[in-house]
């Protein structure tokens, strides 16, 4: 196929209820096929099955077959919400890519916002990651860009995060572009030491210590409490309770906090080649505070490790749970075990963290929208708190 910017405006929906979840991909031509198949690899391609489908449209890399797999298909209107973001997107990338010939992107629909890999139309060529927020959701893409605006004044040695390139608004949206990741670029598949060292340099490099009651946490905290405690009559006393609890033996006690992500599951780690030397680039800040126990991010990687997948949501939740942190699962025991001795955490303390990291959970849960999973939270809650 000859490139044309009309092709541009021209998406196949391969996932999902579109637009309103799932993945549409851009027509364009072969190299921009190529291009958003590379990128849906990186971002989406989490489990074997997930990079084999993908590995077959790169064999199949023809519009013709494209058009007869994905029936459902969509075409851009400049005067619709995408042709608003596009054109704010073309403008920003226009200030500092001479070379552009016109834009591409794919659409992954996200929580509270669309995730786009950004394309040259003509080569192909990665130009960035943009996520334009919904206006409901505007604050957590304010906040990312604020902590990338940070780190990016922060030297931690073999780790890189995404550089912010533009922002701004596209009539409701708020939109962030950021840097391509690398070409040399392979997601990381489980936890691995680099990890625990990236934990280890973010909490030395960002962390001070406290008493727990002197602590931004505890003050930050309070105020999700407020937020908590709005939920239904029947579950907010519960919320109180496992917050008292917790901070009753907690409290008098110093700790370390620090920048946490607060969800940092282990495909949030790529590792990347840059000018012949290896680093690791750790993306996704939208959640993040200072001051925050770091211990919150380990138990988050340790949970994108859970070995069941099948069955009721809820009960997953806690198969998980249980055999994560309170069975014989050596790997994320290990883990565990070393960050708790480097923090100079005691094990009887682990516990009461943990309840506050679900509770910081079902806030983010809650905030998001996200019905079932805050109610899986809770079911747990209600057995064990």
């Amino acid at each position: 196929m000859k490139y044309s910017p009309a092709n541009n405006h021209q998406f196949v929906v391969i996932s999902g209820d579109f637009p309103k979840s799932g993945i549409a991909l851009p027509l364009g031509n072969r190299r921009v096929r190529a291009s958003a198949l590379r990128a849906l690899s990186l971002y989406k391609g989490k489990d074997f099955w997930s990079r084999a489908k993908i590995r077959l449209l790169e064999i199949f890399n023809f519009s013709f077959i494209w058009r007869m797999l994905f029936r459902k298909k969509f075409v851009m209107s400049p005067d619709s919400e995408w042709g608003n973001i596009f054109s704010f997107l073309e403008r920003e990338l226009s200030t500092f890519n001479l070379q552009l010939s016109t834009l591409a992107f794919s659409i992954y629909v996200g929580s509270g916002k669309y995730n786009l890999p950004l394309f040259d139309a003509k080569s192909g060529k990665a130009l960035g990651h943009a996520k334009a927020y919904f206006p409901e959701s505007a604050e957590y893409g304010e906040n990312e860009i604020r902590i990338l605006k940070e780190l990016e004044q922060t030297k931690i040695p073999d780790f890189l995060f995404p550089e912010v390139l533009s922002e701004g608004y596209a009539r409701k949206f708020f939109v962030a572009v950021l840097s391509p990741l690398p070409e040399e670029t392979k997601r990381a598949r489980a936890i691995g030491e680099k990890h625990l060292e990236f934990l280890r340099r973010l909490s030395e490099t960002t962390g001070k210590r406290a008493k727990f009651e002197d602590s931004d946490f505890y003050r930050e905290f309070e105020k999700e409490m407020e937020f908590l405690k709005s939920a239904p009559s029947e579950e907010s006393g519960l919320m109180e309770r496992v917050w008292n609890e917790s901070l009753e033996r907690l409290k008098g006690k110093e700790f370390l906090f620090s920048l946490t992500k607060r969800e940092f599951p282990f495909f949030e780690m790529f590792k990347s080649n840059v000018n012949g030397q290896t680093s690791n680039v750790v993306i996704d800040w939208e959640h993040a505070r200072y001051g925050w126990p770091p211990l919150f991010d380990v138990f988050n990687l340790c949970m994108s490790e859970g070995r069941f997948k099948r069955g009721e949501y809820a009960q997953i939740y806690e198969k998980n749970i249980k055999d994560i942190f309170f069975g014989k699962n050596k790997k994320t025991g290990r883990a565990l075990k070393k960050m708790l001795a480097y923090w100079k955490i005691p094990d009887e303390d682990t516990y009461w963290f943990f309840r506050l990291y679900l509770l910081d959970q079902l806030s983010i849960h809650l905030r998001a929208g996200h019905g079932p999973s805050a109610a899986r939270v809770i079911a747990f809650l209600e057995k064990v708190g």
